[in-house]
């Protein structure tokens, strides 16, 4: 009976070091844009308990981009995974953000079509569905068209449509002639009889995404707060670089894909993902195209949009300790 009393009494401790540990915890609110592959080390960090490990409750909040950045820019989240133009935007209109981690670097993102319609020079007096306006999915758009001799939104009508989901019920019902699609929707687009017009992963672009975006304020004044969350998903990105078996459940449950499909959009998502952050000459090539994007006529200096020096000592640090995700 002895025993017994002290496997209870140590029970008992141990529940009371997990309440101590998680009343400690701090709250830290996080928006991000859709349930999308470059996401998934958000995802991971919080499932496996890497935020925790930093003491760390990270509320994760899907919204769409510009409600995130806008939520970010007036305090409501405490960071938000937001690309380079919209970093870039804030700043030229008055906001004073950085990115500080980047978890890809591609545009993970097609062009698909009726399969009626041959080639993007068809799509003349056509509707897109997209995101929204402004968004990746709109910029890149509008970009491929101008070099394709189209005026995006004069020639070519930009649907705002909200969700991967919608604008594939668009284009596969005929309420558009063709739609930006993400990873989760390639494989099933292409199971539709759908013809794929341009696979913007191999287009020459970058688009860094699964982003980490804060307020210069916050960074000045919570930096320790900064590297628990930027180490935590770190570790969440290190985990689905390095472990294909334990990362295809997540991409099976965020993308809600079958397990062969999720298989395929990992194998060929994978290549996309950085350390965290991405050297200076793409750096340089994704502001370039970002500010041609924006027509911005005078706009902030590019070390005033990405800051990585956070992220790249962190890495280091991981890296000397020769920390390796688990099973």
């Amino acid at each position: 009976m002895h025993k017994y009393c002290r496997l209870i009494v140590s029970v008992c401790l141990l529940g009371f070091v997990a309440l101590a540990r998680l009343a400690e915890a701090r709250t830290v609110n996080v928006a991000i844009p859709c349930y999308c592959f470059q996401y998934l080390p958000f995802f991971i960090a919080k499932d496996k308990g890497y935020y925790r490990e930093e003491d760390i409750d990270a509320q994760i909040i899907v919204m769409g981009g510009g409600v995130g950045l806008r939520a970010l820019i007036g305090s409501n989240v405490d960071f938000a995974a937001t690309g380079e133009p919209a970093v870039l935007s804030a700043n030229i209109s008055g906001a004073r953000l950085q990115i500080l981690f980047s978890a890809y670097y591609k545009a993970l993102l097609w062009l698909y079509s009726d399969p009626k319609i041959k080639s993007v020079a068809d799509l003349k007096g056509k509707k897109i569905a997209i995101s929204g306006i402004g968004s990746a999915t709109d910029t890149l758009t509008r970009d491929l068209l101008k070099k394709r001799g189209l005026d995006g939104g004069r020639e070519v009508a930009m649907l705002a449509m909200g969700s991967p989901e919608a604008r594939f019920i668009a284009l596969k019902t005929g309420n558009v002639d063709a739609a930006v699609l993400s990873e989760g929707f390639k494989f099933i687009a292409d199971e539709a009889g759908l013809r794929e017009l341009v696979s913007f992963l191999k287009e020459d672009v970058f688009l860094l995404s699964g982003s980490i975006g804060a307020r210069d304020n916050f960074i000045k004044t919570d930096e320790p707060l900064i590297e628990k969350f930027i180490r935590g998903t770190i570790k969440g990105l290190l985990y689905a670089q390095g472990n294909r078996a334990g990362t295809l459940p997540y991409v099976v449950k965020t993308l809600k894909v079958k397990e062969d499909l999720a298989a395929k959009i990992y194998d060929l998502s994978l290549p996309g993902f950085t350390k965290g952050y991405v050297k200076e000459e793409i750096q340089r090539e994704a502001y370039t195209q970002a500010v041609a994007r924006l027509g911005a006529k005078d706009p902030p200096a590019m070390e005033r949009i990405f800051n990585y020096s956070i992220a790249q000592k962190l890495l280091a640090e991981l890296e000397s300790k020769n920390w390796k995700p688990g099973p």
